[in-house]
């Protein structure tokens, strides 16, 4: 039991190392692939962020788990039909709600690229001139990233908490630090994560297994992301001055 309790502290520093990183990369004016900042492209903040919650999550969490006699190591399994359906409806959801957002995100940029003045604030909305080959480079960090980020919230994380406290605590413990680990962002995307961190779990939960987790989340930060971006690659100079 000792050692369940150190393996859960342990997830916990993990998740306050990412914040400190976080609230460090925040400091240089940017934690987004959208945005500006008068020090380095965001572009390479966004990479640093990605590689390490790669190691953070992926790496060092299975490591700890491993060294520490998880009980949970590795939470994969195939989905029942059942699984299958819920995937489904809420990926469903998901690419709506993000398609919506990057839709708003389009129109917010173009809106300020056209204002005479820019502000500090219209600038975070004016996408970095990045190239294809950068775009693609982007997307297989992050879908890496994506599945440690899962693995360790939705697998490890939660599945290993859940031999401490209960299922029920441990997907209240894992969406309040999901939350917190969004305090970096738009108070929508803060307020969204309530539901949709409760949602992959019990998803994970119903399935024994994160990749229901790591599919849905797939889904909301690739529409989000491909949207906005062809719509600066097709129509660039509606976006800066």
């Amino acid at each position: 039991m000792k050692s369940d309790y150190l393996l859960v502290t342990t997830y916990l520093l993990l998740c306050l190392g990412y914040f400190l990183f976080e609230y460090l990369a925040a400091e240089k004016s940017s934690n987004k692939i959208i945005g500006h900042t008068k020090t380095r492209p965001s572009f390479y903040i966004v990479l640093r962020l990605n590689v390490a919650g790669i190691l953070l999550f992926g790496g060092f969490a299975f490591f700890c788990s491993k060294t520490l006699g998880a009980s949970y190591l590795f939470p994969v399994q195939m989905p029942t039909p059942t699984v299958w359906l819920s995937i489904l409806i809420l990926s469903t959801m998901a690419f709506i709600l993000s398609y919506r957002a990057a839709q708003q995100k389009v129109q917010y940029s173009r809106y300020c690229a056209n204002q005479p003045i820019q502000t500090e604030l219209s600038l975070l909305a004016i996408p970095l001139n990045i190239t294809l080959p950068r775009y693609v480079s982007y997307l297989l960090i992050r879908l890496v990233y994506l599945f440690s980020y899962e693995y360790f919230y939705r697998g490890v994380f939660l599945f290993n908490t859940s031999e401490v406290t209960g299922w029920f605590w441990a997907i209240a413990i894992n969406a309040i630090v999901y939350l917190l680990s969004h305090s970096f962002t738009s108070k929508a995307e803060i307020i969204g994560t309530i539901p949709f961190g409760v949602a992959l779990c019990y998803v994970s939960y119903e399935a024994h297994s994160f990749l229901p987790a790591f599919i849905i989340h797939l889904v909301l930060g690739f529409t989000y992301e491909n949207v906005v971006f062809i719509s600066y690659f097709f129509h660039p100079k509606k976006h800066t001055s």
